[in-house]
């Protein structure tokens, strides 16, 4: 629902950024295959991430998935509940149930029609993801019986902790059972509960940040005003449960690297949402030529056609090479030409593709002193950190976020977000 683990990368797709993927597309066909197309509507970037965690502190190794859970194409469902890892499944039916009692609590709230018509139109897959929760021997008893004091508590609590309770309650115990689900030891569950509550306090505080002026307007309850009075006091300790998140996650049996990657991830989106961290250009870029984005497409589709039959080898360049000039970050994470082939039913690729079709980016004004987009003042090629830019490239070399390569487009106001892996005005981002 907060997409506090929304993952920012560039193009440089490291394992790091496949196994995001994996399991991104992985929750969301098995949302599709079994509550229905529309239910995946509902896929968020926490519930993918509980699911990536729990696979990496699995005991066993994970099993490949199978094409139907990797395909580019998004109409393409798994088939057969024997092929879908038991991971995925929790991480489904817990998206389902948390989008229903955020349905619910909407009802509650405004009482407006759209949100019953929702619930009324979802109804059948929410009961169906309870149902599997339910085989899974989830506690949906303690699930409802915290969330349900949501309003109660608003009306009677003092302190940010009762206020959070539900929602920290709630993430605890889906964090916690799925160490039962992963068949995690006893101290990795009682850390995962830990994570889960933090995460959850963190989640409810943001959204009470972000929804503060909206709240101020409309005379709704808001945590921060009941308690710390001014937005910018709840600053503070929306850092202390990030940094608490940081200590649970390094506790857990995970390689060091991914650890810090996550920890990373959820420093940057929160940075993103207190308008830290901040998508922007590089002055003094200049847009791609349409020729040199062509002379890229075409030098991968060559490449990754190598292996092709001779006799319609040049075919599948040339369809590759479109798409790889249409879709260029999308084309890019494909490891062969059907893949490649398959963004035509990639959902966030056509979004990308007509984004670069109707928008016209503005090109900056030249600055030739100081670069600003790099920290230091250190230019592309120097090996300063990228600043300003919202991926975690680190390094300007080789980057192609929009603060480190040639580029003029303004993501954040183009296309929203530039590390979603969208093209806007045709740079890569």
């Amino acid at each position: 629902m907060f997409g506090l683990m929304r993952a920012r990368t560039c193009v440089k797709h490291t394992d790091a950024w496949r196994e995001w993927r994996n399991h991104y597309c992985g929750t969301c066909k098995t949302i599709g295959s079994r509550y229905g197309q529309a239910a995946r509507m509902a896929l968020n970037h926490d519930t993918v991430f509980l699911a990536e965690l729990l696979t990496a502190l699995s005991p066993e190794p994970a099993a490949t998935l199978s094409p139907a859970y990797r395909s580019f194409n998004c109409m393409a469902l798994p088939k057969g509940e024997e092929e879908m890892p038991a991971v995925l499944r929790y991480s489904a039916a817990a998206t389902l149930v948390l989008a229903e009692f955020k349905v619910l609590d909407h009802i509650e709230d405004t009482g407006r029609r759209r949100w019953r018509a929702l619930k009324q139109l979802f109804s059948k897959a929410f009961r169906n993801a309870q149902r599997d929760l339910a085989a899974l021997s989830f506690p949906m008893a303690r699930l409802r019986e915290a969330l349900e004091t949501q309003s109660q508590r608003e009306r009677e609590g003092t302190t940010l902790a009762e206020f959070s309770a539900p929602t920290a309650e709630a993430t605890a115990l889906f964090f916690a059972h799925g160490a039962v689900v992963a068949r995690l030891s006893t101290d990795c569950a009682a850390t995962l509960e830990s994570l889960g509550r933090t995460f959850g306090e963190l989640a409810y505080l943001l959204d009470a940040f972000e929804d503060f002026e909206k709240d101020q307007a409309a005379g709704a309850f808001n945590a921060i005003r009941a308690t710390h009075g001014v937005k910018r006091d709840a600053v503070a300790q929306l850092h202390l449960l990030t940094a608490a998140i940081r200590t649970d996650l390094e506790r857990l049996p995970l390689k060091p690297e991914m650890a810090a990657a996550f920890a990373s991830r959820l420093q940057t989106n929160l940075e993103a949402k207190l308008g830290l961290h901040v998508c922007k250009p590089r002055l003094g870029a200049t847009k791609t030529s349409r020729k040199q984005r062509w002379d890229r497409a075409l030098a991968f589709a060559r490449g990754i056609s190598a292996d092709s039959p001779k006799w319609r080898i040049s075919m599948t360049v040339a369809a590759v090479a479109v798409i790889a000039y249409l879709a260029p970050s999308h084309s890019r994470a494909a490891t062969s030409p059907s893949e490649c082939l398959s963004l035509g039913f990639n959902l966030m690729a056509l979004g990308s593709m007509f984004a670069m079709a109707t928008s016209v980016p503005p090109i900056p004004p030249v600055d030739p002193g100081v670069n600003p987009g790099v920290k230091g003042g250190k230019s592309k090629g120097s090996g300063g950190a990228c600043d300003g830019c919202c991926c975690d490239c680190g390094d300007c070399d080789g980057c192609s976020c929009c603060a480190c390569e040639a580029l003029s487009c303004d993501c954040c106001s183009g296309c929203g977000d530039c590390c979603s892996g969208c093209d806007c005005g045709g740079c890569v981002c």
